[in-house]
């Protein structure tokens, strides 16, 4: 069994159906992804197999092939693959077993800033807009943290840090850059982004500018 599969992927399975006393004459197999918001990936087939007596056993071998959506959006931080094989026998005894594998986000947000140019010098007292804007293929977007260092703060009271609640699959969030006052010549600052998506475990892309 895979530990996990991720979006893109394809699941390749065999499952041997073996009755010690008598034939296996019918399979059934189901698939879907649980915690995905498109139900619709999913499938199901079903097998028949006849026996001249009920004493011609054979081992019987059910295929199963599912890929996992390149695009599949999480419902929840979690999502796996339930699969479930049912068989019968010659005399009507039923058995089944499931198989749950896990699907695995491990694709961090993007993150796209708009701001000055890092060539431009910096302007003591001076305010410069910025844009953040973020984005995630599978999870919503979690929060974003801007945090900046050097002659410069996120806000005219002087925050170093400032965290976001985002909670949806795309975001753009403006900031302001003050930079001091007191700023000289030659300093510089630098911008620290984060991005962290709602998958568990999360995943965090950062990104740093310096201006």
């Amino acid at each position: 069994e895979p530990a996990a599969l991720r979006p893109g992927e394809r699941l390749v399975a065999l499952f041997a159906l073996d009755d010690a006393q008598t034939s296996v004459v019918a399979a059934t197999a189901s698939i879907a992804i649980a915690g995905i918001e498109r139900s619709e990936a999913s499938s199901n087939e079903s097998w028949r197999w006849t026996a001249a007596r009920c004493s011609d056993r054979a081992t019987r071998v059910v295929p199963i092939a599912f890929s996992v959506p390149d695009d599949v959006r999480f419902a929840s931080g979690r999502a796996s693959i339930q699969v479930l094989v049912s068989a019968r026998d010659a005399t009507g005894l039923a058995a089944e077993r499931r198989l749950e594998i896990p699907v695995a986000d491990e694709m961090p947000p993007d993150i796209t800033i708009a701001a000055l140019s890092p060539n431009d010098p910096l302007v003591a007292g001076a305010v410069y807009p910025i844009a953040i804007s973020v984005s995630d293929r599978h999870h919503d977007v979690d929060t974003i943290t801007a945090a900046v260092s050097g002659p410069m703060s996120l806000s005219a009271r002087g925050l170093d840090e400032i965290v976001v609640p985002v909670e949806r699959r795309d975001h753009t969030e403006n900031f302001s850059l003050f930079v001091d006052a007191n700023a000289g010549l030659g300093d510089t600052a630098e911008l620290v982004i984060t991005a962290r998506d709602t998958a568990v475990p999360a995943n965090t892309r950062t990104i740093t500018a310096t201006f």
